[in-house]
């Protein structure tokens, strides 16, 4: 057998061990979910896929092995296992690059800080932490899974990466309506010129007007604005050259004027 059906063990709460076959590719949904009496249980090797609220309610679950093939885990997997402890007691991580979930008190965490070299964060890896308020996301982050931090009621300060400037209405990490996704896109621009301040002249580089799409980047000093111009929010990474050849023909406008 190398196959058990969704939510085959649903319920099961008397069920205290499992022995699972030799050959068994992947975890199917809700396999064991609300087996609250499951204390430890060892996966074969074989496993590439854990599937959505496998383990959900599992609360008396104290130990599993994650298989080095293991590539995909879903949302919930491990929600309500109190019991189990990964990577830094709060994330739980693939070989370090993915972050899956959050295993930490959901009701008393206020901030996250996802560590360098997290290059993935699964859909709903943090959802439902309402009183969280401060997220800071590294630049190894490439990408952010659908509903990530949804139904984070009070977040308020969020650090995106460079590398991610915009997300689709309705498929936001952070769940929002349209109207606020040109707040997310200001967040990214200011996260972009964050780094950007480093080039010669850029020290000047400033938002002057955000939309849903687009953004207007100017070049101001003492308040009189020298250049601007209008970039589709998505495509601002791939126009940093030409930002920067614009600010560095101004480089010495600045210094000029400042002495």
């Amino acid at each position: 057998m190398t196959e058990l059906s969704s939510a085959m063990l649903l319920d099961c709460r008397k069920l205290t061990s499992v022995k699972l076959p030799k050959g068994l590719k992947k975890l199917e949904a809700a396999l064991f979910l609300n087996c609250t009496s499951l204390t430890s249980i060892t996966l074969p090797n074989t496993v590439t896929c854990i599937e959505n609220l496998a383990f959900s309610g599992c609360k008396s679950l104290t130990s599993v092995n994650i298989p080095e093939k293991v590539s995909v885990i879903g949302w919930g997997v491990f929600d309500g296992c109190k019991g189990l402890k990964f990577k830094e007691g709060l994330y739980l991580y693939d070989h370090g690059k993915k972050c899956y979930g959050y295993m930490g008190n959901k009701k008393s965490v206020t901030e996250i800080i996802i560590p360098e070299g997290v290059t993935y964060i699964n859909e709903k890896a943090f959802t439902g932490l309402k009183n969280l308020e401060r997220i800071r996301i590294p630049d190894s982050v490439t990408s952010i899974g659908d509903y990530a931090f949804s139904k984070c009621e009070k977040l308020n300060d969020v650090r995106l990466p460079g590398s991610i400037v915009n997300f689709k209405p309705g498929k936001c990490p952070f769940e929002v309506k349209y109207e606020r996704v040109k707040e997310l896109n200001k967040l990214a621009v200011m996260s972009f010129l964050e780094d950007f301040v480093k080039e010669p002249g850029c020290k000047y580089l400033k938002i002057a007007g955000i939309g849903a799409d687009c953004c207007e980047l100017a070049l101001v000093y003492k308040k009189v604005t020298l250049w601007k111009g209008l970039f589709k929010t998505v495509e601002l990474q791939s126009k940093v050259g030409e930002i920067k050849e614009v600010a560095a023909r101004f480089k010495q406008l600045y210094e000029k004027t400042a002495t």
